[in-house]
């Protein structure tokens, strides 16, 4: 068996989405926010949606929970 980098980015998503979806976005300390939101727009996952990173690009957040947009 092989594992990749890809699969334990794989569990590594899915165990923070869990993780998150257990909590109320209001209940998330702000440096967990301001974590969560880095990674979440990181251009990485966005590259390829160019409406994505326009709103990146010019500040728009989401208003989506966390867990959702993971």
């Amino acid at each position: 068996m092989l594992i990749t980098g890809d699969d334990i980015l794989i569990e590594y998503v899915e165990r923070l989405m869990n993780e998150i979806k257990n909590v109320d976005d209001n209940e998330l300390k702000p440096a967990w926010k301001t974590e969560i939101e880095k990674f979440i727009t990181h251009y990485v996952w966005h590259s390829q949606d160019p409406v994505t990173n326009e709103k990146i690009k010019h500040g728009q957040r989401y208003t989506t929970p966390f867990w959702v947009r993971l």
